[in-house]
């Protein structure tokens, strides 16, 4: 693995626009490994761009990218079997917090849902019944007015 000055020397060559061969000439590092370097170096100026243009950022939103950053990391970074077990034991702990958070948010957003979807319908229900009061007083008021005998026969 590369120490930090190396890379910090590869980061300013690529910030000068340089391609992957010539840090090459220059260095002396194989392609794959400048290559590896700019792609990560991209990723990082992406994910904090990204994260400077949204003030604020959900948390589980927040801890999928750190689990797909970590996923990205196994896969492309070369570890010995004990840095890998102990990313993948912190990937699966990441992804079970996940799972809690998500499974306790959807019981109180349906439960939220169901108080909304009630109380509207106990609107309708309330807006209905009183529309079929004034109705049924209609109808007991012509079925009077029926019964009543009319007063037009001649005097």
């Amino acid at each position: 693995m590369l120490q930090e000055n190396e890379i910090n020397k590869i980061i300013g060559l690529i910030k000068q626009k340089k391609t992957n061969y010539r840090i090459w000439k220059e260095t002396g590092y194989s392609v794959n490994t400048i290559d590896k370097i700019r792609k990560n170096r991209e990723n990082t100026e992406t994910t904090q761009t990204q994260e400077k243009d949204i003030p604020y950022i959900n948390p589980i939103d927040k801890t999928r990218r750190m689990i797909a950053n970590l996923e990205t990391f196994i896969q492309t970074e070369q570890l010995n079997d004990r840095e890998r077990k102990q990313l993948e034991k912190l990937l699966e702990k990441l992804k079970e917090i996940i799972r809690v958070e998500v499974d306790d948010r959807i019981l109180l957003e349906r439960a939220d849902a169901v108080g909304k979807r009630d109380q509207e319908w106990i609107k309708i229900v309330e807006q209905n019944y009183v529309k079929k009061e004034v109705a049924t007083g209609l109808k007991s008021t012509i079925r009077e007015r029926e019964r009543r005998p009319s007063r037009v026969s001649g005097m």
